[in-house]
């Protein structure tokens, strides 16, 4: 008798969640068919698998040569995680795996459900230099579930508005009495507009990065990196990203996990996603 788990990895993690997993008869081979059934391949896949669904590639296959072994939702969720991460707090994982795999109250993912985020971190083009910059995508669909990746948000630094200093450019406090005919300063030198505007005054940084795209003043260089931010689910935060590396355990895992209250997601869309 092999404990199930065995297969996806040998650290601490695993292993201790095992205690309640399932088990399977025999040796397990190693082979390149058996990578392939374990690695999460795509985003839906990953969706897929975390939901139990009957028709994933690692359920077929485990119908396939292991006909007598069931593999549970549990078991299923644990292969969702990134399992090089030596890291992980196992109490906090346990309690997660609970909450969504409870008998009387699961909780499922969805491609339609709106609070789920694309991360991508990018190198563009802007006014001849490189630069790092991050869009934050999210689904938008219309009542039939035709649906379509939006932008949300963007970070990006060199896009950032300038701090209100002490400066000439403003408007003195006693414009009014001449009419306000100072103003035409500010339209002949809008590289000191700021000094113009309250001093509470953000800006909206979407709109800045919708400017200058449309100025043609923005290009894209390549795409680093894609990650995803689950907040959907009621206490909980976690993040996916893909691992390229050989093995089973590869492709889009999850890598951070935490529980949150709405409050705390509320700050996070804000300070961590930048949306609008």
């Amino acid at each position: 008798m092999v404990n199930l788990l065995k297969i996806f990895s040998s650290i601490a993690l695993f292993t201790y969640l095992s205690f309640s997993s399932s088990t399977v008869r025999g040796q397990i081979s190693f082979g390149q068919s058996q990578n392939f059934a374990f690695q999460v391949k795509q985003v839906d896949e990953f969706i897929e698998r975390f939901n139990g669904q009957k028709n994933t590639v690692l359920l077929e296959y485990m119908r396939t040569y292991y006909p007598e072994d069931k593999m549970e939702r549990y078991e299923l969720l644990t292969t969702l995680f990134n399992h090089q991460d030596s890291t992980w707090d196992l109490n906090l994982v346990k309690a997660f795996l609970r909450d969504v795999n409870n008998p009387e109250q699961p909780t499922y993912l969805d491609y339609y459900d709106q609070d789920w985020y694309a991360q991508l971190d990018c190198e563009v083009i802007y006014r001849g230099q490189n630069q790092p910059m991050s869009l934050f995508l999210a689904i938008e669909s219309s009542p039939d579930l035709a649906s379509e990746w939006v932008i949300k948000g963007v970070k990006a630094d060199f896009l950032c508005l300038p701090e209100l200093e002490n400066s000439k450019n403003m408007l003195n406090p006693v414009s009014h009495a001449t009419d306000f005919m100072n103003l035409h300063k500010l339209f002949e030198q809008p590289e000191f507009a700021r000094g113009y505007m309250h001093k509470n005054f953000q800006g909206n940084l979407l709109t800045l990065f919708y400017h200058e795209l449309s100025e043609d003043r923005l290009k894209l260089k390549e795409i680093r990196k894609i990650s995803y931010h689950f907040l959907q689910i009621r206490n909980w935060i976690f993040t996916v990203s893909q691992f390229r590396r050989p093995g089973r355990n590869s492709g889009w895992l999850i890598d951070s996990l935490s529980p949150m209250t709405e409050a705390e997601k509320s700050r996070y869309r804000l300070q961590e996603l930048f949306l609008d």
